[in-house]
């Protein structure tokens, strides 16, 4: 992973995890829902975890696996 590739996926993790708060009753994550491509967020999202996570992978073929 790039640099870059870290930040994205560090930022993603904050957005996730603010969106989580329960003291706001949602409106964070309606806020979000209203403006935003989620699902494009999350396409994004899966793929920076996989590229973070491969080498972690216990099936050696998943390490092998080349991630766009």
């Amino acid at each position: 992973m790039t640099p870059n590739e870290y930040l994205e996926l560090q930022t993603m993790l904050l957005i996730e995890n603010r969106s989580y708060c329960s003291d706001d009753k949602g409106q964070f994550y309606e806020y979000l829902n209203e403006r935003y491509d989620l699902d494009k967020f999350n396409e994004r999202y899966i793929q920076l975890l996989d590229k973070f996570l491969n080498k972690y992978a216990l099936n050696n073929t998943e390490k092998s696996e080349e991630h766009d």
